[in-house]
C-alpha cells in the first residue's frame, strides 16, 4: 500500500500499511473556552478516537457526536449539521443494538475540567469512498449529557466544541 502524508492547515492525516489516522484541533464554540485535539485511527474495520479536551465544566457529562458536515465555521457549530445517520436509525446509546453512526455517547470531565477521550466507532472507516466513512464530517462536543432517548439528537444542549474531519482543508478557521 502506498504511503500518503498530507499536511493540513490545522492538522494532519497519514496512511501507511492499511492504518489511516487524522489529528485535528477542537475549536471552542458557543462562548466556551475549551481547547484540545482529537486523533482518529482506523484499524480492523473500526475507528478509534483518542485525545484530550481542557477547559470544560468539572465533573460533568457531555454529549459527543459525529455530525453530517465537515464545517465548524459558525459560532454555535450549527454549520456542522445534524447527527450523522447514514442508515436512518433512531438516536440511541452506542452500546445498544439500534443507534445511528453519529452516536458516540457521553464523555465525563474530571475535577480539573479535563476530558480524556477514548471511543470506538464500530464498523466505520476514514476512507473517503467507504460506505460508513466518517471522513468529511465533524465531531461535536455538547454542553450537556446525551439522554439516549430524545429524538433525533439526545437533548444534549448547545454545541461547545467542534472538530472537522477532513484531509483537504479546515473550514473552521
Amino acid at each position: 500500500m502506498k504511503k500518503v502524508s498530507t499536511i493540513l492547515l490545522a492538522g494532519f492525516m497519514t496512511s501507511a500499511l492499511g492504518a489511516t489516522s487524522i489529528s485535528q484541533p477542537m475549536m471552542a464554540k458557543s462562548g466556551s473556552e475549551l481547547s484540545g485535539t482529537l486523533t482518529l485511527k482506523e484499524e480492523g474495520g473500526n475507528v478509534y478516537i483518542s485525545g484530550d479536551i481542557r477547559g470544560v465544566k468539572p465533573n460533568h457529562k457531555f454529549g459527543f457526536h459525529i455530525h453530517e458536515k465537515p464545517d465548524c465555521s459558525s459560532k454555535d457549530a450549527k454549520s456542522a449539521g445534524g447527527h450523522y445517520n447514514p442508515t436512518n436509525e433512531k438516536h440511541g446509546n452506542p452500546g445498544d443494538r439500534n443507534h445511528h453512526l453519529g452516536d458516540l455517547g457521553n464523555l465525563k470531565s474530571n475535577k480539573d475540567g479535563e476530558i480524556s477521550v477514548h471511543k470506538m466507532v464500530k464498523a466505520s472507516s476514514l476512507e473517503e469512498d467507504a460506505k460508513r466513512s466518517i471522513l468529511n464530517r465533524s465531531i461535536v462536543l455538547h454542553a450537556g449529557a446525551d439522554d439516549f432517548e430524545s429524538q433525533p439528537s439526545g437533548d444534549s444542549g448547545k454545541r461547545i466544541g467542534c472538530v472537522v474531519l477532513t484531509t483537504t482543508s479546515n473550514k473552521a478557521i
